[in-house]
């Protein structure tokens, strides 16, 4: 029983390495399905009637969601301020990025601030290549 099931369950595994690997191959193909238009009939219009207008080739780009969320909505649950952020420690040069997220997310979360892209632009404006420290004498808050 044991081992009738342990083969079967070993026959279904191949078949779906197998699988993945046509499919992975496939996504890197770059002529392949995705890349080649499809072949559609010819359009036949019937006698009398006009043909149909041609779609669109063009998909219309999706623009984000904007959300406006004030921190003095009284509808808002209130947040607070982390008394302490949680700094990482200092990194090796091979782990900067990894450490400056880490430390951007460590400010956000203890920020308690709703507007988070102005939170992140704040603490990435110290990492700009032309950044002095007189640019910084005004941090933008209250």
């Amino acid at each position: 029983m044991y081992h009738e099931e342990a083969r079967r369950m070993n026959e279904d595994h191949q078949s779906y390495l197998e699988v993945y690997y046509v499919y992975q191959n496939l996504l890197s193909d770059p002529a392949g399905p995705a890349a080649r238009p499809l072949a559609f009939p010819p359009v036949v219009t019937p006698p009398g009637l006009t043909p149909p207008a041609p779609a669109a080739t063009v998909i219309p780009p999706r623009l984000p969601a904007l959300f406006d969320i004030a921190d003095d909505d009284p509808n808002m649950p209130k947040t607070k301020e982390a008394d302490k952020v949680a700094v990482p420690i200092y990194p090796s040069i091979t782990s900067v990025l990894h450490w400056q997220t880490a430390l951007t997310q460590a400010i956000v979360q203890a920020s308690g601030h709703r507007n988070l892209q102005l939170i992140i632009k704040w603490i990435t404006d110290v990492w700009a290549v032309d950044a002095t420290f007189e640019s910084f004498a005004k941090s933008g808050g209250d």
